[in-house]
């Protein structure tokens, strides 16, 4: 789909994003996911690694969007190795927010941490977002794969994680799932490219928005 039609189409949806990239964001959740995919009525979401890009408000916009889910009814907690300092300002309209060593998404704790600390009622996830994982070498191809089964263990028998991977990251992309294939026998629903056709063929959200990888709840991961 044209970029500029996703940008008019989501601008009336959801005013309050404000981005581009978050417009593009949400065209990938009702085109990949949406059909796969079946929340709870009070959908609890975790943003891996998140960023100035809002997924919290993404997350919540695509859940009114799709499934007609109040935004005050949808809870998104985020995660990130970055220091609080360095992204401050972009947490509005997130319930809870984890930085440096307790947002490492690879600790078990980090997943539990807002029931047992933000007296959250514990509960496994609806929807686990990872946007743009950092995947160009070996180190951070294991401990991708390292999250998203950790991931898997928080997920509700019902939910879904998403990744969406930049162009740059595609082909260790394929290594990953190769990885994940082989040592967990976890394969994806749906892995392809987004298909979105940008006006401009140097924009940087070209790179960012390139292959969308959604991945159920597996039972049977091999030891």
């Amino acid at each position: 789909m044209n970029s500029q039609k996703i940008n008019e189409h989501y601008k009336t949806l959801a005013p309050d994003l404000i981005s581009n990239g978050a417009y593009y964001d949400l065209h990938i959740l009702e085109n990949f996911v949406k059909k796969h995919y079946s929340p709870s009525s009070k959908p609890l979401a975790m943003a891996v690694g998140f960023s100035i890009t809002n997924e919290a408000g993404i997350i919540k916009n695509f859940h009114k969007i799709a499934y007609g889910i109040p935004i005050e009814d949808s809870k998104v907690f985020g995660c990130t190795l970055v220091q609080s300092s360095d992204i401050k300002g972009i947490v509005k309209d997130y319930n809870y927010v984890m930085y440096g060593n307790d947002g490492d998404a690879l600790d078990d704790f980090t997943w539990v941490r807002p029931f047992l600390i933000g007296n959250f009622e514990p509960d496994d996830y609806d929807f686990i977002y990872i946007r743009n994982p950092d995947i160009l070498n070996a180190p951070r191809l294991d401990a991708w794969k390292g999250i998203i089964l950790r991931a898997n263990d928080h997920l509700k028998p019902e939910g879904l994680i998403t990744v969406v991977v930049r162009e740059s990251d595609s082909g260790k992309y394929h290594t990953l799932l190769d990885m994940l294939n082989r040592d967990a026998g976890m394969k994806p629903i749906v892995s392809e490219p987004a298909g979105i056709e940008y006006k401009n063929k140097h924009s940087m959200f070209e790179d960012f928005h390139h292959t969308v990888g959604v991945f159920r709840k597996s039972n049977n991961l091999n030891d």
